[in-house]
Order: C-alpha cells, then structure tokens, then sequence
C-alpha cells in the first residue's frame, strides 16, 4: 500500500491488482523455503490470469526472489538500486531479521553499516501504536548521532508509511533511503502520467497511518487516490 501511495503521488498511468496476503503475513521471519513456495502461487496466478509483470514490494522477498528466473517479468526492490549506497561511510539499515540475515545490505554497503531488525517498530506501525513508533524513532535518531551515521536505509516497506517522520526526526545531515520511492519511479518511468486503477483482494485491515490517524486508510479502499476498476479482474500489474 506505501507504494500505491506513492504511485497516486507521481500519477502514474498504471492498472494494478493489489495482493494482500492475509493468509502468509507477516514474512519477515519466515524461512526461504516458506517464501520461495508463496511467491511461485503468486506468480502461477499472475500467469494464469494474464499479468504483465509481478512486482514484488516487500524487501524481504525480494531477497528471496532476486537470483530466480521465472515465467513473467518480476520487478524486485533491488533492481537498479542499492550500488549507490556504497557511498555512505555509516549507514543504518532498517529491516526484517529474514532481511539482515539474507546479507543483501552488507553486500550492497561493502560491511560498513548497522544492521538492526526493527522488528519492534515494524510491528508498531502494523498496529498503529504511535506512542512506540515515536519512541523507536527517538532511539534511531540517538544511535544515528552517537555512531555517526550519514544514511538510514528504509529496508522494510512498513517503513515507508513513516518516512515524513524520519525526515522530521532525524539529523538534517542524514539522509534517508527508500527502495519503495525507487519502484515507484521505475514504475512511472513505464507508464507515464494518468491515472492509477486498482483492483484489490485479500486483508481489509486497516492501514494505519501514524502521521494523522484520523486519515488513516481502510484496506477496503486500499487507498485515496486511486480509480477503482468496475470491470473485475484487469491486466496490468500483479503487485504484493
């Protein structure tokens, strides 16, 4: 959903049908096993129902994903980004356990970063709780000045929903890096400007958006902005 909201941010021209998986959430710490036979369903469907292309928003599989090869296009996170954050001499990763432990982020930053499993704020921001989220960004913001960091990497996509509030929270010498921002480009470099159309299944769990609760978004609408499809299913992009 954060990258739905960034697709109707950029207005992007792209018919989307939105997965989510209520049954197998969350992933981050199940096995590559587990993930890899979730992710074939997903695709075997995809195929069957005449997707474009399989976009996968969740860092953690597409850790699982990325050195596969399979029957129809698959966007991963980490496709043409990730080499640049070899720059930064501190950086502070962000991410799932099933994430950190895959090695993706030390690779990409040559070991020169800290590597935390936030899975405490992950959760807080699945539930909504601001008074934990505010404290978790306190404690990041506390590390990020003791240990010097220049750059806080946003490796799972909860994060994203909360990335104004590490803007706002964090040092103004850090910078803040989100691979969710990156897809939504690529995705609107393909598509061009006009409208997002959604179709949607699975959880109508709220999403909370810590920023002001009272706009947070139902999963029935899944989010403001979009168009809704009233013709069933559509071709376009097969997104979870």
């Amino acid at each position: 959903m954060a990258l739905l909201r960034d697709l109707c941010f950029l207005e992007a021209n792209a018919s989307i049908f939105f997965v989510a998986d209520a049954k197998y959430f969350p992933y981050g710490e199940k096995s590559q096993e587990t993930l890899s036979n979730i992710f074939d369903f997903h695709v075997a469907a995809a195929k069957l129902l005449g997707f474009e292309k399989v976009v996968v928003a969740c860092n953690t599989m597409s850790t699982v994903v990325m050195e596969e090869k399979y029957k129809i296009p698959v966007w991963h996170l980490f496709q043409g980004w990730g080499e640049h954050l070899s720059m930064y001499n501190r950086p502070l990763v962000l991410a799932t356990s099933r994430t950190i432990d895959s090695g993706i982020y030390q690779r990409l930053t040559h070991g020169m970063g800290i590597y935390s499993k936030a899975t405490h704020l992950i959760s807080a921001i699945q539930h909504g709780d601001v008074g934990t989220i505010n404290s978790c960004l306190h404690d990041i913001r506390n590390v990020a000045i003791r240990e010097g960091v220049d750059a806080i990497v946003l490796g799972c996509t909860h994060l994203s929903f909360i990335r104004e509030m590490f803007y706002q929270t964090m040092p103004p010498n850090v910078e803040i890096e989100d691979p969710l921002w990156h897809m939504a480009r690529r995705i609107f470099a393909t598509t061009g400007a006009g409208q997002v159309i959604l179709e949607g299944v699975g959880s109508t769990d709220p999403v909370y958006n810590p920023i002001d609760a009272v706009r947070s978004i139902p999963g029935s609408e899944v989010i403001r902005g979009c168009k809704r499809s009233k013709t069933g299913l559509i071709q376009g992009i097969w997104l979870f």
